[in-house]
Formats: structure tokens, sequence, C-alpha cells
């Protein structure tokens, strides 16, 4: 992934309240999709190279010693801006379960499953705890990513369906982009398993 994260503070030294961690990105990395997170502020300060920021409808270009933060619900993300590798401090507050979630997700890449881009198959990365962690992908509705579905699935179908139904409409979306024919297949297996 071209990532590398040494954590600061932590939800157990912090009582709950942030997360903090050092951040640093290879240069020419491809940062993180666009996210949101519904109840966590999250502030970026750069402390060294240039980090492109894309937050709320804001996209620029910070230097070391600046700071972008995106209040909660505003889809956000960052990364090199060029060739260069940077360093940032990141801090989420609340903290909720974000730690569990960075440490899955670098043992999914340390098992190369995850590729340069931080693709990987979606049901290996459901494993993660994105959704604890309130890291959910901006493009996609919320709705869509957990169990508050609105009009989503299966009304009156029983809760482990209508979950499967709604994880499944947002991994199908999400596969549909990367074009992985195993991933499809393996998820509609899946979906077939939990429906009988």
């Amino acid at each position: 992934m071209g990532m590398r994260v040494t954590c600061r503070e932590n939800a157990a030294t912090s009582n709950g309240e942030v997360l903090s961690f050092n951040l640093w990105m290879r240069g020419g990395a491809t940062p993180p999709p666009m996210h949101v997170h519904p109840h966590q502020e999250e502030r970026i300060a750069v402390v060294a190279g240039a980090v492109r920021s894309r937050s709320g409808g804001s996209d620029r270009v910070l230097s070391s010693g600046e700071t972008v933060v995106s209040s909660p619900g505003q889809p956000h993300t960052v990364g090199p801006a060029g060739d260069e590798d940077v360093e940032m401090v990141a801090e989420l507050r609340p903290a909720l379960t974000y730690e569990q979630f960075i440490e899955r997700s670098f043992a999914l890449d340390r098992a190369g499953h995850v590729d340069a881009k931080g693709r990987g198959n979606p049901l290996r990365l459901a494993t993660t705890g994105a959704r604890n962690a309130e890291f959910f992908l901006a493009r996609i509705p919320l709705g869509i990513q957990t169990d508050d579905a609105g009009g989503y699935g299966a009304r009156g179908s029983p809760p482990r369906l209508r979950r499967a139904t709604l994880n499944a409409a947002a991994q199908l979306r999400y596969i549909g982009k990367t074009h992985d024919r195993l991933a499809k297949q393996s998820l509609v297996l899946v979906i077939t398993l939990l429906v009988e």
C-alpha cells in the first residue's frame, strides 16, 4: 500500500477520546478512497512533503505545518501530491475502533491480499471492521453499507438475510467497478449459503 502507521495515542490511553498516529506515505502512492466518518472528526497535520487534500468540496495541496480538518460526515481523503514521500499526523475523535481497523488492513497487506493501490477481495476487506471503525466509502449511501437500509433489501425478511442483502449490494457495487469476476462469484456463493 505504500503506507506506514505509528501510533501516538490510542483509545486505551485517551479514554476513547482520540486516536492519534504518524502516517507516512510513499511518494506516488494511491491515497485511500474518498470516505466519511459519520461521528468522527479527522484532523491531518502535514509534517513533511506536499499532501493533496480532498475534503468536502475543496481540493488543495498542503505543505509542512498546514492542517486540514474534516467534520463528521464530510467526504475526504489525503495522499502525496507528487513523487515525494509525505509524513502526517492524523487524529480521529472519538477513537472508536479505528485502531483495530488499521491493524487488520495492514495485516491483509502483509499477507499479500491487497494490491499496490490498496484494493483487495471485498470479502477479505470486510474482515477489517470498517463499519465499526466508521470508515465508509463516500460514493455509496450509508444505508447500504450499514444495517440502516431504509428501503434497501428485503423488508420483513429475517435480519440475517436482510443484512446479507445489504452487504452484498454494497460489495457488488464496489466489485462492479473493479471488474473482479472471482470476487463476484465468491460473493454470490456467500449469499447463497446465507439464504439456504
